[in-house]
């Protein structure tokens, strides 16, 4: 109860609407396989980064144990990922590619901050994974089937030489037997007559 110029206010604490200001979050480190990555516009992982801790809080003195966050990885997780008072995420197993990290703080009356953290980050690829790898290996490839396919045509019209050779061959041998067949008949006919 409150006295007031216009006459008596009353006001029940338990009916008092929760207060809707959060604290602003702040990023505190990123961590990259047990190294400190220097937080900048466009980060860049290096090749082979399987470990990713994103360290975060909500700068707040008034009720820090009241407060609850979230995170996200974009790419990764299909929901919010409620981490409670725990002021880490973890990340294992990232593969190369574009990913946005976000993080949001919320009180225990459920209301979430609208604003929170937003960082987006690549991971470099190993050579290995990149397109111009592919389409070396794809060019590579070709040019072995192709000649693959030069060496075993070459053989095939190798082997149809001999081949034609061996019957160019044997077919003067017939010919020639079958003439001196011809012959031996002939004398044998002119002999019986």
């Amino acid at each position: 109860w409150f006295a007031t110029a216009r006459g008596v206010a009353v006001a029940n604490p338990a009916r008092l609407p929760a207060s809707q200001f959060l604290a602003p979050m702040k990023l505190e480190r990123v961590v990259a396989n047990g190294h400190p990555v220097a937080m900048r516009p466009g980060l860049c992982l290096p090749a082979g980064t399987r470990l990713v801790e994103f360290h975060y809080a909500a700068l707040s003195y008034a009720a820090p144990d009241k407060l609850e966050y979230r995170y996200r990885l974009d790419g990764v997780d299909a929901d919010w990922v409620r981490a409670g008072n725990r002021l880490v995420a973890t990340y294992a197993n990232l593969g190369a590619g574009d990913y946005q990290f976000l993080a949001g703080v919320g009180d225990a009356d459920g209301y979430w901050a609208e604003s929170g953290i937003v960082l987006p980050f690549s991971i470099t690829p190993h050579f290995y994974q990149t397109i111009w790898f592919y389409a070396a290996v794809a060019l590579a490839t070709a040019v072995a089937l192709a000649g693959i396919h030069f060496l075993r045509v070459r053989q095939l019209r190798d082997n149809q030489r001999i081949l034609e050779a061996r019957v160019a061959e044997k077919s003067r041998e017939l010919s020639a037997n079958l003439e001196s067949r011809l012959q031996l008949e002939e004398r044998l006919h002119q002999s019986q007559r």
